[in-house]
């Protein structure tokens, strides 16, 4: 889980299917599936992933169909239709870090165009993390029935956590919210605020910056109890889930070059 799949185990290379195997350590799945599958007429082989490492594939005059699965496909629809035997299966899936296992019972959030399904909304904030140079930890998620996201972790943003200047480890949170008597929202908090409830100056600066950047200034508000600093957009305004995070990543990377 997690480890990756090697050449002899990709039927896109050669190797899965024999061809130059003495120069690799093991012999190719595919090979070895061939030569014990005589009197077979269809044969199909899946790898499972968290996201597919390569295409479909069913060579020319070979029984063998290759298929990429990711995990979630194991999933039923609704995690309350699971028999004991699947959700005790599962449970220990999610304990040893599957995704789709992990977050399967977050399956009330209504505040995304992804649907109610938490593990997409997780695959999503993941894959918008590591596309900002970060690596994904199990500590930094953070969700309630309310809300769902991921925190950020100074070290690994280190852009963020000069500009910022939190009081902790954690420099913001990105992610949904649907929290009682409000719209469901796609947010992103940045912990610059001070426990001396003193008002901090990157405050000044972020806002600024992201009203450049095109957001819309009544969505970027700083919290009176915290001062810490909150962006948001509707989930029923987002044109991109994906694309509205990435582009506060961005405006914040543009903020930080700017502070001396």
């Amino acid at each position: 889980m997690g480890g990756g799949l090697k050449n002899h185990q990709k039927p896109e290379t050669d190797v899965f299917w024999g061809v130059n195997a003495e120069r690799e350590e093991k012999l190719g799945y595919g090979c070895a599936i061939r030569g014990k599958s005589s009197g077979y007429s269809s044969i199909r082989y899946f790898t499972l992933e968290n996201q597919p490492s390569w295409k479909k594939v069913h060579p020319k005059g070979k029984s063998l169909l290759c298929v990429p699965r990711i995990w979630h496909d194991l999933l039923r629809p609704e995690s309350q239709t699971e028999t004991r035997i699947e959700a005790a299966v599962y449970d220990c899936l999610g304990k040893f870090g599957v995704p789709a296992f992990a977050y399967r019972k977050l399956t009330n959030m209504k505040n995304v165009k992804l649907g109610t399904n938490a593990t997409k909304v997780f695959e999503l904030l993941k894959g918008v993390l590591e596309m900002h140079g970060g690596k994904y930890n199990k500590r930094f998620f953070d969700g309630d029935s309310d809300y769902i996201g991921l925190d950020i972790p100074k070290d690994q943003f280190g852009y963020i956590g000069k500009l910022v200047d939190p009081e902790t480890e954690i420099a913001g949170w990105f992610g949904f919210e649907h929290k009682e008597n409000q719209e469901p929202r796609l947010a992103f908090w940045f912990y610059c605020g001070r426990s001396d409830g003193s008002k901090p100056k990157s405050a000044v600066l972020l806002k600024k910056v992201l009203r450049e950047s095109g957001f819309d200034d009544e969505r970027i508000q700083v919290e009176l109890e915290t001062n810490n600093l909150l962006v948001y957009c509707l989930a029923s305004e987002s044109t991109g889930d994906l694309e509205w995070f990435d582009k506060v990543f961005k405006a914040v990377k543009l903020a930080a070059s700017l502070n001396p």
